[in-house]
């Protein structure tokens, strides 16, 4: 079966007509949702466990959804984190607030579900990429989600580099994201959003495993730590 990382979607709606749609929109793009009517309810779910993707009315029980993101923004926790609006506003100005505010795309409704099905996709793939099916290569490794495969390049040879599935989410998550120090905390919360009692030191033994994988085709060393920093996945002490 594929390693896939767990696709989860947190909406905010006070509409009782526009959550269905949304939560059919997200169940299609294979999210698991949690859906809240209450921006207080929403920042007890997001402290407790950061979903991929966020869906945010424009106003939500009184709270101004424009708000709401700039502040989330203005956390460490939430600042990267993917937000979608969606709006019966179609003003440009509106839709200009909500995206200086820091969302990442501005959807008004009505809408149809195949393009907001293809907004959310696009968003994800844009924001979190380690969510998506498509094949990343870095260097000389290769990997496929949707076969659960790694691949890599040995002296113009293909080598199969066999890794378990939490291995096989870190390395994908490394590898949609080379090149950058990822603390031990970040990495906890992406690859094991879903587990609970997940300590930091979990996280120093999935990644000594996973080198020890890609020790076997000669590549151990693209895993650097970095002291007080975390780990980084990088091709500069390759040889």
């Amino acid at each position: 079966m594929p390693y896939r990382l767990p696709r989860t979607a947190l909406v905010v709606s006070d509409d009782d007509d526009i959550r269905p749609r949304l939560e059919s929109a997200c169940a299609s793009a294979r999210f698991s949702v949690t859906i809240t009517c209450r921006a207080d309810e929403m920042k007890k779910l997001l402290a407790e466990e950061l979903p991929q993707l966020l869906l945010l009315d424009w106003a939500v029980a009184g709270h101004d959804g424009v708000a709401l993101t700039r502040e989330l923004r203005c956390e460490s926790k939430t600042a990267r984190l993917p937000i979608v609006m969606t709006s019966p506003r179609a003003f440009p100005e509106d839709a200009i607030a909500a995206l200086e505010a820091g969302a990442d795309d501005y959807v008004v409704r009505p809408f149809s579900e195949n393009e907001f099905l293809a907004r959310i996709n696009a968003v994800v793939r844009r924001c979190a990429p380690e969510l998506s099916d498509q094949e990343v290569t870095f260097g000389p490794v290769t990997i496929r989600p949707s076969l659960g495969a790694v691949q890599v390049v040995v002296r113009n040879a293909i080598q199969k580099c066999a890794v378990a599935p939490t291995e096989f989410r870190l390395l994908h998550f490394l590898m949609t994201h080379p090149e950058v120090v990822h603390s031990r905390t970040q990495l906890r919360d992406r690859i094991w959003p879903r587990e609970a009692c997940v300590l930091e030191r979990t996280v120093d033994v999935q990644v000594r495993r996973l080198r020890d994988a890609l020790a076997v085709v000669g590549l151990r060393s693209m895993i650097e730590t970095v002291r007080f920093g975390g780990y980084r996945l990088t091709l500069a002490r390759l040889e």
